[in-house]
């Protein structure tokens, strides 16, 4: 039965989920104009904003959250849109957090009092597609900026990658359906910091796992395509307690899988891809051939991503090799493609257009 108004049990207390959802009452006090401690959000309307920004990504317009606590000290989160059923989130929902605190006690098992370089805390990806999701991206770890900013696709990253399935579509331009992030180490930490977390690789299988059969539907004995970023997410797919027993080939960028992750059998096709940020750290390199080469198999890959995730019926392999052909018979698109991304992304880029406008005042 279609529900435009529903009620969930947070079948947890406070402390645990201030873990879960990263919350920390020191990181919001600000000073007030007369220096008195100032609290800039509370735990109930931080969690509401991740839902908020869920029902958005999934194109409930008009809708929000609220998240209430009752006088035994119990919360719940209520969402209402008079335009949707919004009945698919009783069973999601749950289904998230129940995850989520698998990753919790890995963390505080695993990580917790461990010397790592950098700082981290547990980071569940908030704020994306839940109910509509129409493929999943498999990353290494989310940068810092998603709690500085409160948004999991804040990061040039992802702002980068959803710019590259612009470049392959020509009337659709709202992404954030194809944009369900999980992450292999779920541990927020400064972007330039993957190398520190990389012991962590195969850390929390069991959370990721459970994370991706919660996030794929089947339908047809096929799933959403699933997209796998850079050299660790290889690495992880390749475990022994991951998906090792399906795989018999050294993976690399371009390489297509066939996968058994849902239990009832059905095929995800997992495409490999360099990561979105390879390219960021190319951007003030002139035009070499390797430069190329990754701005071509990023276009190739968040063309398949985009094809199959609007037509998850196709042949996988069939829509890899009609992209392959497209992108590499293209090769002015793509350079015209990297002088954009070059000038926006690039430090050099963007000083000269800082020096250009100030010369104009």
């Amino acid at each position: 039965m279609k529900k435009s108004k529903i009620i969930i049990p947070l079948d947890f207390n406070k402390e645990d989920l201030a873990t879960i959802f990263s919350y920390s009452e020191k990181r919001y006090i600000v000073k007030d104009g007369q220096g008195k401690d100032c609290q800039l959000t509370t735990l109930s309307s931080y969690i509401a904003h991740y839902f908020d920004q869920t029902l958005l990504r999934d194109h409930h317009k008009g809708a929000w959250s609220q998240v209430l606590l009752n006088n035994k000290g119990e919360y719940f989160l209520k969402m209402f849109c008079e335009h949707a059923d919004l009945s698919p989130y009783e069973k999601l929902v749950p289904e998230m957090l129940k995850v989520a605190k698998i990753g919790v006690e890995i963390f505080k098992k695993e990580v917790v009092g461990d010397q790592v370089d950098c700082p981290v805390e547990f980071l569940l990806p908030f704020g994306l597609s839940m109910a509509n999701t129409k493929s999943v991206q498999l990353l290494h770890y989310p940068p810092l900026e998603s709690l500085v900013y409160l948004d999991y696709l804040y990061s040039p990253t992802n702002r980068r990658w959803e710019n590259l399935l612009g470049f392959n579509a020509e009337h659709q331009n709202n992404f954030s359906e194809l944009e369900t992030i999980i992450d292999i180490v779920p541990l927020a930490a400064p972007g330039d910091d993957g190398k520190d977390l990389e012991t962590y690789t195969h850390t929390f299988t069991d959370y990721i796992k459970a994370m991706l059969r919660i996030k794929l539907s089947s339908a047809d004995n096929k799933t959403q395509p699933l997209v796998a970023y850079g050299g660790p997410v290889r690495s992880w797919l390749c475990g022994n307690d991951a998906y090792g027993d399906q795989i018999n080939e050294d993976l690399k960028v371009l390489s297509l899988l066939n996968l058994n992750i849902l239990e009832d059998g059905s095929i995800t096709p997992v495409l490999c891809a360099n990561h979105p940020s390879q390219y960021l750290y190319m951007t003030d390199q002139g035009s070499s051939q390797t430069k190329i080469d990754v701005m071509t198999q990023d276009l190739i890959v968040a063309g398949w991503q985009l094809e199959m995730s609007n037509n998850p019926h196709l042949n996988a392999k069939r829509v890899l090799k009609e992209m392959i052909k497209y992108w590499n018979n293209n090769l002015d698109k793509v350079k015209e493609i990297m002088d954009i991304q070059d000038k926006e992304y690039g430090y050099d880029g963007m000083q000269t257009e800082i020096d250009y406008y100030a010369s104009q005042k």
